[in-house]
């Protein structure tokens, strides 16, 4: 804890210097609209001057403690406002790691989709059960950009945050064989464990068709991905120009977002779901 704060000390004292010995004004989202749109809303409803649910809704990857120190002025709700030291370009890096005390959250990929709009769940309001076992499959269908849980669900729900495999990734190599829900399986490791704490009580989902890419990332040991014997199917057949169709409703989205060439889906699924958008037919 001591050589934590030692070391938040140092960073605040180049973070000071970096300013160049000039204070720089609290901004708020009204005053950003006066100057123009000159100073960044981030993560702000600019109609209501109030932050979005998910400006917050992620971790801190520093120790919290240190970021409180790097940026001690705390974020506000309504109206907007957080440190300026947040919006400094050059300490982007450490606001990047304080990603919870900036309020900028929504810059996150996993955080950066939009919930449905149906208005069946208020997602703001609902933050607090993202993690819970009751609410999951709620939270996961409706709330993308509130839950972590569904990281990967966002694409079903309005389009974007489609993940794509890193190439350069040795640790999440890809299987070329299909398992039985269509998509390409992770290989066998030694090093194989559950990256979510909470897979054990969502084990029910690992054979659910829509989240088995999620949980063989994130649960694989729970949900039994890291043996052989998953079953295998042939890809489909190529679909027929007359019945060539999308079966889902985002497949514009999808497209739009690259799920046609994302390597994370198998062309039998691309096929079975979206066949008129990627051009399978």
């Amino acid at each position: 804890m001591v050589l934590a704060t030692v070391l938040a000390s140092f960073i605040i004292f180049f973070a000071n210097a970096l300013e160049s010995s000039q204070e720089i004004p609290e901004v708020t989202v009204i005053d950003a609209m006066e100057l123009g749109g000159k100073s960044p809303l981030r993560c702000t409803d600019s109609s209501r001057m109030q932050l979005f649910a998910n400006a917050t809704a992620c971790a801190d990857k520093r120790d919290t403690e240190s970021c409180r120190l790097i940026f001690p002025k705390a974020f506000t709700k309504s109206p907007a406002t957080r440190d300026p030291k947040c919006d400094n370009p050059k300490m982007k890096d450490l606001a990047d790691e304080c990603m919870k005390s900036c309020a900028i959250c929504c810059e996150d990929p996993d955080y950066a989709c939009e919930n449905d709009k149906s208005g069946v769940v208020n997602c703001e309001q609902s933050v607090d059960k993202c993690g819970d076992e009751k609410f999951v499959s709620m939270m996961i269908k409706y709330c993308p950009a509130t839950s972590v849980f569904m990281q990967h669900q966002c694409a079903k729900t309005c389009g974007k945050c489609v993940n794509k495999v890193d190439e350069d990734d040795e640790s999440e190599e890809v299987d070329d064989e299909e398992n039985e829900h269509g998509y390409k399986g992770a290989s066998i490791t030694e090093d194989c464990v559950d990256l979510m704490k909470n897979c054990s009580k969502n084990k029910r989902f690992c054979s659910h068709k829509l989240y088995t890419a999620m949980m063989e990332k994130n649960c694989a040991k729970t949900c039994g991905f890291c043996t052989p014997g998953h079953k295998v199917k042939s890809k489909a057949k190529k679909t027929k120009s007359k019945e060539c169709k999308d079966s889902h409703e985002f497949c514009t989205n999808w497209a739009k977002n690259g799920f046609c060439d994302s390597e994370r889906y198998t062309e039998s699924y691309k096929r079975e779901n979206c066949a008129k958008s990627c051009d399978l037919c």
